[in-house]
């Protein structure tokens, strides 16, 4: 065999061999190069496109409005405390309205009264509204028992449970408006002058 021979398929040989060894790090064949390149373009495309999504997501959940509190949810300035069940029944046994009014006659208040006091006295009154609007009829009994011209003794008693049905009334404000308005009425008819008769403290009977 002639020496150029020997060097060609030494050459081919060679070739062969250096086919055969695995490719650098970081390099890649030339069939491989463009595949490779466009798998990675198009994964970068959907993750920029889920990126998109997500913060348009967040973007929308932020500027959602929060709902608004039910309107029925609300105190009302106007609310009426429920009248409770042993009340109810001395006011329905005299045809009593929940709380005193100009349509309630002085006969009426007066047939009641031993009722309604015996009420609060033992404590039946189930809460606080119902103890003013006890107070206010108590009130009411004493001004059509005495006239025109009530004792000293009459005029405390009377300007007493006025005050203690303005200050029982808590959210009822019908009740506070009547008692309020009733108490200014009474001390107008007297000629009298609220600073005669001081607010009273926090004790006392409900």
């Amino acid at each position: 065999m002639g020496k150029e021979q020997k060097k060609a398929e030494a050459r081919v040989e060679a070739d062969k061999l250096k086919s055969n060894e695995p490719a650098p790090l970081g390099t890649m064949s030339n069939k491989e190069a463009p595949q490779e390149e466009l798998s990675g373009s198009a994964l970068q495309k959907r993750a920029d496109e889920g990126d998109q999504k997500l913060v348009f997501r967040k973007k929308d959940s932020s500027t959602r409005a929060a709902p608004e509190p039910s309107a029925a949810l609300a105190p009302s300035a106007d609310a009426v405390e429920p009248v409770g069940g042993a009340l109810k029944s001395v006011l329905d046994r005299y045809g009593l309205p929940p709380v005193w009014g100009p349509g309630v006659s002085d006969e009426m208040v007066l047939k009641a009264e031993p009722a309604l006091r015996n009420l609060y006295r033992v404590g039946g009154a189930a809460t606080a509204a119902d103890s003013a609007r006890v107070r206010l009829y108590v009130a009411e009994a004493i001004r059509a028992r005495v006239g025109a011209a009530p004792d000293s003794a009459a005029v405390d008693e009377i300007v007493h449970h006025y005050r203690r049905a303005i200050r029982l009334a808590g959210n009822d404000a019908e009740i506070r408006r009547v008692a309020t308005e009733r108490l200014a009425d009474f001390l107008n008819e007297l000629g009298d002058e609220p600073a005669l008769h001081p607010p009273e403290g926090e004790g006392g009977q409900p």
